[in-house]
């Protein structure tokens, strides 16, 4: 088919007699949820559950690095992976069904203090990046696997599993594994 070089004679009739109206944004609200800052063990390697209750996106995450760092220099190296379910007996290989998620450099904030640990904004542009693996469906579980080789300090807890998070209506950190 090629295009009509000259307009109809009988032009399509609108199916309403007034102009739509404009689609509306669904309001963004951002929280923040903590656990506890309180830490004294160091962990290389960290892996804990996010259950939520309402669909949510990750969207950065704070981490208690404490004396771990030079304040005030940014610094890369922490691996953030992650994947569809809990962790609980994915703890020894990432191989197949862990994916990496891409991490920009950070600037620790010191003792007592969380520090922001954010997506790499250019690489989240890339076609290997899936925003649907910072997603969360409501009633949905999504585990994360951090990756330091200097450490981040971690709080002895009771059980893998338990909630650990403060209480609020979009998600759960869950008590993870410490290897």
């Amino acid at each position: 088919l090629a295009p009509s070089l000259a307009p109809s004679e009988a032009p399509t009739e609108p199916t309403t007699g007034a102009p739509t109206e404009a689609p509306t944004e669904v309001p963004t609200e951002y929280i923040t949820v903590k656990t506890q800052l309180d830490g004294t063990s160091i962990a290389k390697r960290l892996l804990f559950d996010i259950s939520a209750q309402k669909d949510v996106t990750i969207e950065s995450f704070k981490i208690h690095i404490g004396n771990r760092l030079r304040l005030d220099q940014f610094t890369r190296g922490v691996q953030v992976w992650t994947k569809s379910g809990t962790h609980v007996g994915f703890e020894t290989s990432r191989r197949g069904t862990w994916k990496r998620l891409p991490m920009a450099a950070f600037k620790n904030e010191g003792p007592g203090e969380y520090t922001d640990i954010d997506f790499h904004w250019r690489l989240k542009l890339s076609p290997r990046f899936d925003p649907a693996d910072l997603e969360i469906d409501a009633g949905s579980t999504r585990a994360f696997y951090f990756i330091f080789g200097k450490g981040f300090y971690a709080t002895e807890g009771t059980a893998v599993g338990n909630e650990c998070s403060e209480s609020n209506e979009y998600i759960e950190i869950k008590e993870g594994t410490v290897l």
